[in-house]
């Protein structure tokens, strides 16, 4: 009889002799024909809407690195570029087509077809992880998969956001009287506010300020050297308004649902890890810049904390539900209610550098 020895290495048991001789031919014959060879990584297309060097696309950098360590052999998401491959309004459309299987993007740039999100602006300070506990991440997921064909995988992103001037104010009337850059995740506080607003490119913006076709502009804490913004703005109005993450990461839902189990597992996995770790993140990053910024002159004015709550009553009581609910009939009141558990905030946000 033929002897046995145990090959753990391939899983099969090798024999000696003419035996042993006939199943090394099949074995070499599977795997030719490609029967139990190694299989090619799942290749995911990921897309954003800002240069990839940016701070704003940190979150976005540190989860394709996360997913691609520990996917290895399983998944790997390649980048395909930004707004110059397709402009950032149209970036949904070309993720509910199935061009791309994921996309980063801002709750504004999809406002028109999916406007949900846009109550994400008003987190009042909760975390992403606050914001996924209490049930919002589950809900806007159902609501996109519904409407767009989209899964909501979470917030691997987190800002202040402020209003970035060329002149001081000390009071809300002052800033009644200027001419404010705005865009619709925004517009719930600044035309709430009744402060005028003027619609300026993303690639106009130095030259709309630096000839004073707008005054000022609402931004996150981070970025503002990055565009060179710093040469044209000399004050930060402090407190931020905003202190929320309004940056998610989409799918392709019937791409993302048709993945092996393991690796949407490690998907999700690793966007809850990027959720954790953003505000502190992004903190660090705009207090690093935020010692540029003061370096190239740039100073904070602030409002009392009476005309700041007075803010933050716009956005909450007239702002974003009369907003959400008009352009969500169907879904605005529970996303509203859900958000409602996170006002009003207990102190004036946090600000990061400056003062």
């Amino acid at each position: 009889m033929p002897r046995k020895r145990s090959n753990l290495r391939y899983g099969v048991v090798a024999v000696t002799g003419l035996a042993g001789a006939i199943c090394a031919t099949v074995l070499a014959t599977v795997l030719v024909s490609g029967v139990g060879a190694a299989q090619e990584p799942i290749t995911l297309k990921i897309l954003r809407p800002w240069p990839a060097e940016s701070k704003d696309c940190t979150g976005y950098r540190e989860f394709i690195k996360t997913v691609n360590e520990k996917g290895k052999g399983k998944v790997r998401l390649t980048d395909v570029g930004g707004s110059e491959v397709f402009p950032s309004g149209q970036q949904l459309s070309v993720l509910k087509g199935g061009q791309v299987d994921l996309l980063y993007t801002a709750s504004g740039y999809i406002a028109s077809s999916f406007p949900e999100p846009t109550a994400l602006m008003y987190q009042f300070g909760a975390s992403p992880t606050q914001v996924r506990e209490a049930g919002v991440i589950d809900k806007l997921d159902a609501i996109g998969r519904e409407t767009n064909g989209v899964a909501f995988l979470g917030i691997p992103w987190w800002a202040n956001a402020h209003v970035w001037l060329k002149k001081p104010v000390s009071s809300l009337d002052d800033l009644k009287k200027l001419k404010i850059r705005s865009h619709p995740g925004y517009d719930p506080v600044i035309k709430g506010l009744g402060v005028p607003t003027v619609n300026v490119s993303f690639s106009d913006l130095y030259t709309a300020l630096d000839r004073g076709v707008i005054d000022g502009l609402a931004f996150p804490y981070f970025d503002i050297k990055t565009y060179g913004l710093e040469k044209v703005i000399r004050y930060r109005l402090d407190p931020p308004f905003w202190r929320a993450g309004w940056v998610m990461l989409l799918a392709n839902a019937r791409k993302l649902d048709s993945l092996p189990a393991d690796v949407r597992n490690l998907i999700f996995d690793a966007m809850l890890e990027i959720e954790k770790n953003a505000p502190s993140i992004y903190d660090a990053l705009a207090e690093e810049e935020s010692k540029e910024l003061a370096t190239a002159g740039v100073k904070s004015t602030r409002l009392s904390e009476e005309e700041w709550r007075a803010a933050q009553r716009v956005a909450w009581e007239e702002g974003l539900p009369k907003t959400l609910l008009k352009v969500s009939e169907k879904y605005g009141k529970e996303v509203v209610d859900m958000m409602g558990r996170f006002y009003p905030p207990k102190a004036p946000f946090k600000a990061v550098g400056l003062q």
